[in-house]
Parts: C-alpha cells; sequence; structure tokens
C-alpha cells in the first residue's frame, strides 16, 4: 500500500507530481546514488542529487534504466555496488 502512494507522489503519469520531500539532515548511514547519464547536463543534476542526500555517486554512462537493473550492464553494475559494500 506504502509503494503505490510513494508510486503516485512520484508519477507523473497520474498527472502533476509535487514529489515527497525529503529532510537530508536525517540521512546518517552510508548511501550510494546509481544512476545513468547521457548528458554533461544529466550528470551535473545527478551529482547533485547525491550530494543532497550525503551519498556517493555511481554514474553510469549511456544506458538505460532497464539496462542497469536486467540488461547487458547489470555486471557492471553488481560489481561497482559489491566493491561499495566491501568497505563497510
Amino acid at each position: 500500500m506504502e509503494s503505490e502512494k510513494a508510486f503516485g507522489a512520484c508519477s507523473i503519469a497520474f498527472g502533476v507530481s509535487n514529489g515527497i520531500s525529503i529532510d537530508n539532515s536525517l540521512i546518517t548511514y552510508p548511501s550510494l546514488v546509481i544512476r545513468t547519464s547521457n548528458n554533461k547536463e544529466e550528470e551535473n543534476r545527478l551529482r547533485a542529487e547525491a550530494e543532497y542526500f550525503h551519498a556517493e555517486y555511481m554514474g553510469i554512462k549511456d544506458a538505460t534504466h532497464t539496462g542497469l537493473l536486467i540488461g547487458e550492464r547489470y555486471p557492471e553494475v553488481v560489481a561497482s555496488m559489491l566493491r561499495w559494500l566491501e568497505r563497510f
């Protein structure tokens, strides 16, 4: 039920989305932002997102969201995630 509410709050598929406000001062644990970027403007925006969340940024260039999750690039993402996790 909660994920449906979160999806509705963040999705523009059902009209205008106001998003969900996140207080970044409450994030005190190690975090990793994994995103795909296809241009410099997008890369800058995603790095700013990671900075806002006090997270490390792992950008994968020229990939799709699906490619990161289950496509041909997923082994690269999993290997990077495992290297990041091994530090803890």
